[in-house]
């Protein structure tokens, strides 16, 4: 865990089940906000992945956990606002040519 100005970055690695170590530890430390990176691949090499290499959207694999065990917790429980973002760089994007 290290500090970043006033927030706090947890990194996780060599977890079984990246999603649900996420998750577990967003839920033991109480939050505001989770922020879940995407990857921007496309859906068919994500498939692919999955299948192949047993890799798959860590982010919404850590939304769904914290869906269900928001579910099953009392209406007025506190929970994180999770955020789904991107940083990777779209390459299928056209920008036009100045000039």
């Amino acid at each position: 865990m290290r500090r970043d100005g006033d927030d706090y970055i947890i990194e996780i690695s060599q977890a079984v089940a990246t999603g649900n170590a996420v998750a577990y530890v967003s839920q033991q430390i109480h939050p505001r906000s989770v922020f879940l990176e995407l990857s921007q691949r496309k859906l068919t090499v994500q498939a692919i992945r999955f299948i192949l290499l047993a890799e798959g959207e860590v982010g919404f694999e850590v939304y769904n956990v914290l869906l269900r065990e928001w579910a099953s917790a009392p209406a007025d429980a506190p929970h994180p606002n999770p955020l789904l973002m991107s940083t990777a760089q779209r390459t299928d994007l056209k920008v036009p040519a100045s000039g």
